[in-house]
């Protein structure tokens, strides 16, 4: 039984109080123990789903995103890995927008996105080497060689197969 479902009992069970009122005793504590047992129900299945869920959105950011700082980046490059990397360094809803887009990129080929979230000089002055004047960036690594890069309008028109962008500049 799902949520929506004990929401429609639990509504019944309040109807079928309010319209019984004239009736005995025995029938108001029966349909008092209907509620009673259907919200709970609702609240223990609400409680299941969000823990639920909420594992599987760790497991899912732990399989296929992983954080990484600017010795990781450069590290990258001079063994010679193929990775693609998301480089953030502005405000935190812009942030979470379009990393749960390439984090649902990365879910759907089965690949590792590398990210680095930071404030500090250090990723801003990345995006700046890159000529990426709107963050986020994402830079994609082959062979050790940068093959390409992108900033957030790039990353929404390249990720516009998995979710709309909303943009909110």
């Amino acid at each position: 039984m799902n949520t929506f479902n004990c929401f429609i009992i639990i509504i019944l069970a309040l109807l079928f109080i309010l319209i019984d009122y004239n009736r005995t005793q025995k029938i108001l504590k029966r349909s008092f123990i209907i509620f009673v047992l259907s919200f709970s129900f609702v609240t223990i299945t609400a409680i299941k789903n969000f823990i639920y869920y909420s594992e599987e959105i760790r497991i899912l950011n732990k399989r296929y995103t992983e954080k990484i700082d600017i010795e990781d980046y450069r590290r990258f490059l001079e063994d010679g890995t193929s990775a693609v990397i998301y480089i953030y360094a502005g405000e935190w809803e812009e942030e979470e927008n379009a990393f749960s887009l390439v984090r649902n990129y990365a879910y759907s080929e089965q690949t590792k996105v590398y990210f680095i979230f930071s404030q500090e000089m250090s990723a801003k002055e990345l995006l700046n080497n890159f000529q990426i004047t709107l963050p986020p960036g994402i830079v994609f690594i082959e062979g050790g060689e940068i093959v390409q890069t992108m900033n957030y309008y790039e990353i929404c028109t390249w990720l516009s197969n998995y979710k709309t962008c909303h943009i909110t500049y």
